[in-house]
């Protein structure tokens, strides 16, 4: 089987089995015969994507830190993955932890940072993050975003704390993560 990676401009080529006779797709008696509709196989639909604009990529990410623009990088990597490489400054955040509730946010934002971009290893995980983000109620307005993908950093949504007051604070999922970091951005970063 031939990939082809049309933003990166690669191809994967993947040797699959070969036919086998009892196999319920290709076998001699086959039992799947047509496409399954996978959002009612799953029982979920496809949700898990996270839309441009709660998005960075990270050649904006990049410019952001060149223009000493206050923010907080948050990697939500697990402990393991932090011990091989991590960006200068990054805060680890399990996303269980954030699942959870179990993160205090406001012990993180100061007066000046008023964007949280999150970061893992291939852009995966910190989509899952800030996806948990708003519906556990940390981002109000997040969905009343502009849809100006100006890096810049505006006060666009608001974070709920737990004293009863409120912060603006953007979430942004940077894509691609540290891969992404590593291929376009720095190319001596650790690649795992």
């Amino acid at each position: 089987m031939l990939i082809y990676d049309a933003f990166d401009g690669r191809f994967l080529t993947i040797k699959l089995r070969p036919r086998q006779s009892c196999c319920s797709v290709c076998g001699d008696n086959p039992t799947i015969n047509k496409l399954q509709d996978y959002e009612l196989f799953c029982g979920a639909s496809a949700t898990d994507k996270v839309i441009r604009r709660k998005k960075l990529m990270i050649n904006e990410y990049k410019q952001l830190v060149e223009e000493k623009c206050p923010h907080i990088l948050v990697d939500v990597r697990e402990p393991v993955e932090l011990d091989i490489c991590s960006l200068p400054g990054s805060l680890s955040i399990l996303c269980s932890k954030i699942n959870t509730g179990e993160v205090n946010f406001v012990d993180h934002v100061g007066d000046d940072d008023n964007s949280m971009y999150v970061l893992c290893k291939q852009g995966n995980d910190s989509q899952k993050a800030v996806q948990l983000l708003i519906d556990k109620g940390f981002c109000k307005n997040l969905d009343n975003l502009l849809l100006n993908d100006d890096p810049s950093c505006v006060r666009d949504s608001t974070l709920d704390t737990s004293a009863g007051g409120k912060l603006n604070v953007t979430f942004k999922d940077i894509a691609g993560g540290l891969q992404a970091w590593a291929k376009h951005i720095d190319k001596d970063f650790p690649v795992y």
